[in-house]
C-alpha cells in the first residue's frame, strides 16, 4: 500500500520543488522563455491545422496539476498585454498553415499569450512553467477555430 503511494509523492515533491517564484537574480522574461512559449504556441496551430488530433493534447498540462496555484490575472503586465496587430496575409488555401503573430508577457511561472491568427481572429492562451516546460492551460479561441 505505501508503495503504491511512492509515485504520487515522488510526482507531488518533484511539482513543489519546481514552481512558485523565480529564483532570485534570474530573469523571468528572458529570451529563452519568450522563445518556447512562442514555439509551443505556434506547434499548437502547425498540430491544429494538420489535424494531428494525438499531438494536440501534448501542448496542455491538465487543469488539475496546476489549479492550487494562482493565475496573476490582476497584475499590470499581465492586464496590459496588448493584442498583436491585425496584417492582411494576403490569400492563403486551406493547405497551408500560416504561423500566428503571438505578444506574450511573463509574470512568476505563468505566461500570458494573445495569438492574432492569419485570418485575424485573436485567441488567448495561459501557460504555465513546471520543471522547465511551457505548456498550455487555459485557451480562449475566437470563433472558427476548427479546420
Amino acid at each position: 500500500m505505501l508503495i503504491a503511494l511512492l509515485p504520487r509523492v515522488v510526482c507531488a515533491l518533484v511539482a513543489l520543488s519546481t514552481t512558485g517564484a523565480p529564483p532570485p537574480g534570474s530573469d523571468s522574461t528572458s529570451a529563452a522563455a519568450i522563445v518556447a512559449i512562442g514555439t509551443e504556441m505556434r506547434a499548437y496551430y502547425r498540430d491544429l491545422h494538420d489535424r494531428a488530433w494525438s499531438a494536440i493534447v501534448t501542448h496542455f498540462y491538465p487543469a488539475k496539476v496546476t489549479a492550487r496555484f494562482a493565475v496573476p490575472d490582476t497584475q499590470p503586465e499581465w492586464l496590459a498585454l496588448a493584442a498583436p496587430v491585425a496584417e492582411s496575409r494576403g490569400n492563403l488555401h486551406a493547405r497551408e498553415f500560416c504561423a500566428p503573430r503571438v505578444a506574450i508577457v511573463i509574470v512568476g511561472n505563468w505566461a500570458r499569450v494573445r495569438a492574432r491568427r492569419c485570418t485575424g481572429e485573436l485567441d488567448e492562451a495561459w501557460f504555465y512553467v513546471m520543471s522547465g516546460r511551457w505548456k498550455i492551460i487555459h485557451l480562449e479561441s475566437a470563433q472558427g477555430l476548427a479546420m
